[in-house]
């Protein structure tokens, strides 16, 4: 069923494709959503050999290297995601999607880099989930990845939020609160309540401001939610595990 309204969408975003490549996308798409990740990739690579700059395809392509990235906790495949993002921009720079995948190969690499590459990686993530949203408002990923970011720099201790205040930049550090990572990330609950990944991010918020509550609520919830992605049941254990304080 997602791979054919994916399909059904390609079909009407007006994208020069035939019906071999649709074939071709469909199968890779069906890959991805039964967990056979790594072979999608192949395939999406396989159409981007024939067609480099294919917009749709490239984003497939950033989001399997995403998921490999998250699974295997293999930061290479994120720079790798990085990478597809940028040509999808290159190819394409008035649609979110390609934005969005930028800000969350970003933000994905900068949780895992080191002091002096975190910096830049923050600020190319924030940018990037900004540009998302000003061209498409309602753009539930980029919301989340926005918020997300609010709410890892506002997790930070004082003395290390001074210090990503004088290596962000002041202005964004000035910007990121609590109160717009809650903002952001219920938004993207609103705009995609199919979505673990995003559930799983606010009841993070939740339970770093200290509404146990709240975060209670929101991980039955996604607990009790079907799986989509190959990666939501890692973001289910991982939410779960840390109610419990195992995490």
């Amino acid at each position: 069923m997602r791979a054919s309204f994916a399909l059904l969408l390609l079909a009407l975003s007006g994208s020069p494709v035939d019906a071999q490549e649709v074939a071709t996308i469909g199968g890779a798409d069906s890959l991805y959503f039964a967990g056979r990740v790594a072979e999608s990739l192949v395939r999406y690579e396989s159409l981007l050999a024939a067609r480099p700059t294919a917009y749709e395809v490239l984003c497939r392509a950033a989001r399997a290297e995403m998921v490999l990235g998250i699974l295997g906790e293999q930061t290479a495949m994120y720079e790798r995601a990085e990478q597809f993002a940028r040509r999808a921009i290159a190819s394409d720079s008035t649609r979110a999607d390609g934005y969005y995948w930028l800000a969350a190969a970003m933000g994905r690499r900068a949780l895992h880099a080191s002091m002096k590459t975190t910096p830049g990686l923050a600020r190319g993530a924030h940018a990037s989930a900004l540009r998302a949203l000003a061209i498409d408002s309602m753009h539930a990923g980029a919301h989340d990845a926005l918020g997300k970011l609010n709410s890892e720099v506002r997790n930070l201790s004082s003395v290390l939020r001074f210090v990503a205040g004088r290596l962000l930049g002041v202005s964004i550090a000035r910007e990121t609160s609590w109160e717009a990572a809650e903002l952001h990330l219920k938004r993207a609950v609103q705009l995609d309540s199919t979505s673990i990944l995003y559930r799983a991010d606010l009841a993070q918020l939740y339970q770093r401001t200290g509404r146990r509550q709240e975060a209670e609520q929101v991980v039955n919830r996604l607990l009790a939610m079907p799986r989509v992605h190959p990666t939501d049941s890692l973001f289910q254990r991982e939410a779960r595990e840390r109610l419990s304080g195992r995490m």
